[in-house]
């Protein structure tokens, strides 16, 4: 596996609008990847503290279903 970054993902708006084309984007791929989840877990506790709950809780709440259907292929369900 590459552990590198390299340009994998296109980045656009949902709602079709423009990306700024000087942004820098780093995609996180949460069912697969339990680092991305941790980095997700942190990023929410951070969120959390500046004031953006529903942020928090959202991040939180998508992690939790890839941890439990994560421990559901290890144990059988």
């Amino acid at each position: 596996m590459n552990d590198e970054l390299y340009n994998k993902y296109v980045v656009t708006k949902a709602d079709g609008s423009p990306t700024n084309p000087r942004a820098d984007y780093f995609v996180l791929r949460l069912d697969t990847d339990p680092l991305a989840r941790r980095a997700a877990r942190q990023y929410a506790r951070d969120a959390e503290g500046a004031g953006l709950t529903m942020l928090a809780k959202q991040l939180r709440e998508r992690c939790d279903r890839y941890w439990e259907s994560a421990v559901r292929d290890l144990v059988g369900d």
